[in-house]
């Protein structure tokens, strides 16, 4: 990328933290201060730095070169400014030790930026002359049909809101099976996002139809919202870059800036707009810093876990220090009720529960070998159908442990797909600049 794309850039990233941060002190402190949201005054030359923190990373970005720069301007948007502004003006810590902070999140942020400047190439050819695709489809269909049976009798449209949850709960029990947890969340994870993908990349009806079908039966059995809205999402991403993906930092943060703004101006307790206002602003873009916060401020006075909450890392360090509640739990009861379980990121999670400051830097690096193991395998690939497959896995990694969004958000198979796949001429060697 040339200079005027990175001063482009740095701009955009410097307007959209001004814009969060107003959503910050006008929507979520006004609107959510019960569920946590403060507000300190800060000198402005504190206010001035963190600014500089939040912008400085994105200098890093060349673009998409490979997928993993894609999954970082996500992870930058909706996760690392808020973070840096929420500690910059709802933390109660000393100004000095909130500059460490953000430092250290500014360190992890720029080392994902940088993950696509390593390149590994296998001496082997791991094409497995086989196009995975129609089997994909096949088992999609397979999934779905299973998930009907074993849910029959039980198949509704909750609504959204209280209804929701109760139907979510009602219905626990029949989804509790191995088999059933783990088809259900490869459905979501892997096979639907592979068929929209294919779908949108390619034109393939079938395999738009297949997984609308799926998504659909996922949210009448288990009541999952984030899955109902996936056809939405894809078809909306789809729209939003599909002829722009070398544009995908600027054309996705000014969408985002330009829509907090205009919910923020408009947004009314009483107004139809509200319930699109609290679902982005609060849950989907606040809650990541918020919850992080939160992070960190119970595990500087409780003990961290040293990586014990990952089941397979437990065999090698100690006991896990909660019992049987989950992180989540642990944090969702100790701020706000006996029944939240307050689910984080994986800097959170996979940083701060379970080292602290030191864990950002570690689960950043961590992180940043798996981007890479990501680009490698997926590098002969479209820009655009790489993006489109690993949505879910970025959803996931905003809202859970690493670890957790390897295996169940779908990453480890996603992985497997592109590595041993017959390269399809219609997914493959149309690079970003290109699109």
């Amino acid at each position: 990328m040339n200079a005027r794309g990175i001063a482009i850039n740095v701009g955009l990233a410097a307007l959209y933290s001004v814009v969060f941060a107003q959503c910050y002190d006008l929507f979520l402190y006004r609107h959510y201060e019960y569920v946590g949201y403060a507000l300190y005054s800060r000198s402005t030359a504190f206010i001035a730095l963190s600014y500089l923190m939040a912008v400085a990373p994105v200098a890093l970005y060349r673009g998409p070169n490979a997928i993993s720069s894609v999954v970082s301007v996500f992870v930058y948007l909706l996760l690392y400014v808020p973070i840096i502004v929420t500690f910059a003006r709802g933390s109660s810590l000393p100004v000095g030790q909130i500059a460490l902070i953000q430092t250290t999140f500014m360190a992890g942020m720029a080392l994902l930026f940088l993950a696509d400047l390593v390149i590994v190439r296998s001496p082997f050819s791991l094409d497995g002359g086989v196009d995975l695709l129609p089997m994909i489809l096949g088992l999609t269909v397979a999934g779905t049909l299973y998930m009907m049976v074993v849910y029959r009798g039980n198949l509704t449209l909750p609504s959204f809101g209280a209804a929701l949850y109760e139907e979510r709960f009602a219905k626990e029990s029949l989804g509790a099976g191995l088999a059933t947890r783990y088809i259900s969340s490869w459905l979501a994870t892997v096979l639907v996002p592979l068929c929209f993908a294919y779908a949108l990349a390619a034109g393939k009806r079938s395999y738009f139809l297949a997984a609308t079908a799926a998504c659909l039966v996922l949210y009448m059995a288990a009541a999952n919202k984030i899955v109902i809205l996936l056809p939405f999402v894809y078809v909306g991403f789809y729209v939003l870059v599909r002829h722009r993906v070398r544009f995908i930092f600027p054309v996705l943060g000014s969408a985002l800036a330009i829509l907090i703004s205009a919910l923020i101006l408009t947004a009314d307790p009483d107004g139809p707009s509200w319930v699109v206002a609290s679902i982005l602003l609060n849950r989907t873009i606040g809650n990541g810093g918020q919850i992080t916060m939160a992070y960190y401020d119970f595990f500087a006075v409780h003990p961290q876990t040293d990586y014990s909450h990952v089941t397979g890392i437990r065999l090698l360090t100690h006991s896990y220090p909660y019992g049987d509640l989950q992180l989540g739990q642990v944090i969702g009861q100790f701020y706000w009720s006996p029944f939240m379980n307050a689910n984080a990121n994986f800097w959170a999670t996979d940083g701060i529960a379970a080292m602290g400051l030191a864990g950002v830097a570690v689960v950043s690096v961590v992180c940043a070998l798996l981007f890479a193991a990501m680009n490698s395998v997926t590098r002969t690939y479209d820009t655009l159908f790489v993006v489109l497959a690993f949505i879910p896995f970025v959803i996931t990694l905003l809202n859970q442990s690493l670890f957790s969004s390897i295996w169940s958000g779908g990453a480890f198979f996603l992985l497997l797909f592109f590595l041993f796949n017959k390269r399809n001429g219609a997914i493959t060697q149309r690079l970003a600049g290109d699109a």
